[in-house]
């Protein structure tokens, strides 16, 4: 379980910067917005309480991945006032690769999802 200071969600928000050519913002607000998109339940804050979704087995780990990978990109952008690129720009498994090792310390499980918004397909045979 990752807590709410975890620096290496932090260090990948910061990797997904770079990788889309702009600033990262620095480590304290980059902490609280991950805190707000994993723990807080309150839509007006920005809140998404996506870990707890996942515990509770509403979500599973890619689509955890991908929903804050997908948050972290439009909020990176926001922060440096650009439109936010398409994420054939900047994507790559590498880059999934580091969120999930974060998040679990081993590439995400594979499941039945589509992978949410940012298209990361299962690597199973037939599957997404």
């Amino acid at each position: 379980m990752p807590s709410e200071h975890n620096t290496p969600l932090v260090l990948c928000v910061a990797r997904m910067a770079d990788t889309m050519s702009l600033r990262a913002p620095a480590p304290e607000p980059t902490q609280a917005f991950l805190s707000r998109l994993l723990y807080v339940n309150a839509s007006r804050d920005g809140g998404k309480e996506f870990w707890p979704c996942f515990v509770a087995g509403l979500i599973t780990e890619t689509e955890l991945c991908s929903a804050v990978m997908d948050h972290a990109a439009t909020w990176i952008a926001d922060t440096n006032g650009v439109v936010q690129p398409g994420y054939g720009t900047f994507g790559s498994r590498d880059l999934e690769l580091a969120f999930d090792l974060a998040f679990f310390g081993r590439p995400a499980r594979p499941s039945d999802c589509n992978g949410g918004s940012l298209g990361r397909r299962c690597e199973r045979p037939n599957c997404g």
